[in-house]
């Protein structure tokens, strides 16, 4: 039995939140990433983990491990009750099925009721200016942590129809965002302000969710 595992158990039952246990875990000092380790392990099934905690960890790992954590939880989440977001794609799906004013009702439904919950969609951008030069890539190793020295210009990605009508592409997993090829960052945004950003964009008709697959326009 691991040593740090009582320590890991009582930084859990102290905490209010996510966030706050592993603050607790890390304020105990020693072996702090394994009882990070532990800690988290066990808050993430209680607590969950907050959606911008999660999109801010995604981005500041590489390309391959992101790969690794989503094939992970592809795999572990398979006998979980469907979230919201799997809700609306159970509805997009039922829509192609029977194209009919009841679909478009089941679909608007899962969309309230995921804004309701405070449901996020993935966006993809695209940087505007290079994260890093190139020595700086070539230099670079798996692991390594770097700050940068400007900042960083992201664009928000859009997708055309056949007609060229220009629509926000957004999606409800990284599966329906890997279909195809986007953005090079993608940011996990609440349903609710990307509706809203939708409407002040003169330039875009609306949004489109899922643009790779079975998608649904909202305009």
């Amino acid at each position: 039995m691991s040593k740090n595992r009582p320590e890991a158990i009582i930084a859990f039952l102290e905490a209010k939140d996510f966030e706050d246990t592993i603050r607790n875990a890390v304020s105990l000092g020693g072996d702090t990433d394994t009882l990070g380790a532990i800690t988290g392990s066990i808050a993430e099934a209680y607590f969950g983990i907050p959606e911008a905690l999660r999109s801010e960890c995604r981005n500041r790992i590489n390309k391959d491990m992101r790969d690794v954590v989503d094939t992970f939880y592809s795999l572990v989440r398979k006998d979980d009750s469907p979230n919201t977001n799997q809700m609306i794609e159970k509805a997009i799906n039922q829509y192609y099925v029977h194209n009919d004013k009841e679909g478009m009702i089941l679909f608007m439904n899962m969309m309230i009721n995921a804004m309701n919950q405070g449901g996020e969609f993935i966006v993809p951008y695209i940087t505007k200016n290079p994260f890093l030069s190139k020595e700086q890539i070539n230099s670079i190793s798996i692991g390594d942590t770097f700050a940068l020295d400007h900042d960083v210009k992201l664009k928000m990605e859009t997708a055309k129809d056949a007609s060229g009508i220009e629509w926000l592409g957004v999606f409800t997993s990284t599966e329906e965002m890997h279909k195809g090829s986007c953005g090079n960052v993608q940011i996990n945004q609440s349903i609710l302000s990307i509706l809203r950003l939708a409407l002040d964009l003169e330039e875009i008709n609306g949004i489109v969710i899922n643009p790779f697959g079975k998608y649904m326009q909202i305009r």
